[in-house]
């Protein structure tokens, strides 16, 4: 991606299309196709290598800043949502490596018929189903500790 420090010295993305302007002069957005770093960077237009996104978290904005080293994308973070729905390996899986599958297993055999009957057969469990949440109320685990099993469960693969 490629940024331009505006007239009011704020550092803004170019966007296809569009037309930027340096010291007066107009110049098509396609100079940063063609034209070497260091042209660029004489008339305040700068490459910038998009930042990574941590784990866990999702995008919910950017803005650019000036560092030491030239611009850089400065990203408006939050914690991504726990998965909706995580298949009955991972679910047990997580379970195991948290070291709660006896106790949920026990909870499972004291439970109604229809909860014994989905945890046997369920081929997915669902974030927002009343089992998950009965089972939940009945281990004492709070709604981000069932949202960081499901989250870790998504990471399991067979």
């Amino acid at each position: 991606m490629f940024i331009v420090q505006n007239q009011a010295g704020s550092l803004v993305e170019i966007q296809p299309g569009s037309t930027i302007t340096s010291s007066g002069a107009r110049h098509p957005w396609m100079i940063t196709e063609l034209w070497p770093d260091d042209e660029l960077e004489a008339i305040n237009v700068w490459r910038v290598s998009p930042a990574k996104v941590p784990d866990g978290k999702i995008v919910t904005g950017y803005t650019f800043v000036m560092g030491e080293d030239g611009p850089e994308q400065v990203l408006d973070l939050a914690d991504a949502p726990a998965p909706d729905c995580v298949s009955a390996f991972q679910a047990r899986s997580a379970l195991r490596l948290a070291g709660l599958l006896d106790a949920v297993e026990t909870a499972i055999n004291s439970a109604d018929e229809q909860t014994q009957d989905a945890w046997e057969y369920a081929v997915e469990f669902r974030r927002d189903s009343p089992t998950i949440a009965s089972m939940a109320a009945t281990l004492g685990l709070s709604d981000q500790e069932v949202d960081d099993l499901f989250t870790a469960a998504a990471q399991i693969t067979a």
